[in-house]
């Protein structure tokens, strides 16, 4: 038998695996949790309780994928987002804390929560950029789409998790075919990952998230062309958030400003860096 003290602290010896590339200790508490459904005050009062085989068993081979590289979100399927816990697979993006800053971008210009606001979300993923929204904004109709059905699934697991089946509509669909003019605010994380630096980022995302959601052709800016030719006529005075990658900000930029958009805003994510652009068309 293996205590959970030993487990926790001891891994590479009560597991027999080599001591190198050991998760680290805040990792291996959180697949402990994760596996015995436990608080952390759970786990600190029960360090000397035997676990059982079949949690052993799981927990060596939840160690052995993460020494392999594998996210550490993807082996315990959920990840923290804004105010939630998200589940999550394979099938998209693991949600990144930059990406709260399109939230916290939402909240800095619609002040009122109480509006009754149509929202969209392009390229919604797992869900939780419109979901969070629409937990903010208890009155709010949202629409998440997506061109692949996996990732769908599981945004619409997150829905039923979170409560949001009838403020929500989930479609698979391409934004070149969604009629996108009747929202009033439009979020978006389009891919935009260019080819030079796909071989740059960690094998952890390129070789375990999918590909389809992270890289864009013409150098990483075909999506925000595409959808900014989209936006050109909207039926209200719709808001857009675009998240941006590192280093995008002044060709993202330069290229809503020949389109006829105004920048409205711009916040930078907890790096510094220019992390989401708030922008909307010019009426003449």
């Amino acid at each position: 038998m293996i205590k959970l003290r030993d487990a926790l602290y001891k891994t590479n010896d009560c597991l027999k695996l080599p001591s190198s590339n050991i998760p680290p200790i805040n990792e291996r508490k959180i697949i402990l949790k994760n596996i015995l459904q436990q608080s952390d005050e759970s786990i600190s009062s029960n360090l000397e309780k035997n676990l059982e085989t079949n949690d052993i068993n799981t927990y060596k081979s939840f160690i052995i994928r993460r020494i392999n590289h594998e996210p550490l979100a993807q082996i315990i399927k959920n990840k923290n987002f804004w105010k939630n816990n998200f589940f999550i697979n394979d099938a998209c993006l693991i949600p990144r804390f930059d990406s709260e800053v399109i939230v916290e971008a939402v909240i800095k210009i619609f002040k009122n929560k109480q509006q009754k606001l149509n929202i969209l979300d392009i390229g919604t993923g797992s869900g939780c950029l419109i979901i969070s929204l629409l937990n903010e904004y208890k009155k709010s109709f949202g629409v998440g789409i997506d061109t692949s059905v996996k990732a769908l699934q599981v945004a619409n697991i997150n829905k039923i998790k979170m409560s949001q089946k009838n403020r929500l509509r989930l479609i698979n669909t391409s934004y070149k075919k969604y009629d996108s003019s009747n929202f009033d605010i439009v979020v978006t994380n389009p891919p935009y990952i260019s080819k030079d630096e796909i071989n740059k980022i960690p094998n952890e995302v390129k070789n375990f998230e999918p590909l389809s959601a992270l890289y864009a052709q013409s150098n990483g800016l075909k999506h925000y062309k595409e959808i900014m030719l989209k936006l050109q006529n909207p039926k209200k005075k719709q808001i857009i958030f675009f998240e941006i990658g590192h280093k995008q900000f002044d060709v993202v930029t330069k290229l809503l400003k020949n389109k006829g958009f105004r920048i409205l805003d711009v916040l930078n994510d907890l790096s510094g860096i220019p992390r989401c652009i708030v922008t909307k068309k010019i009426f003449i």
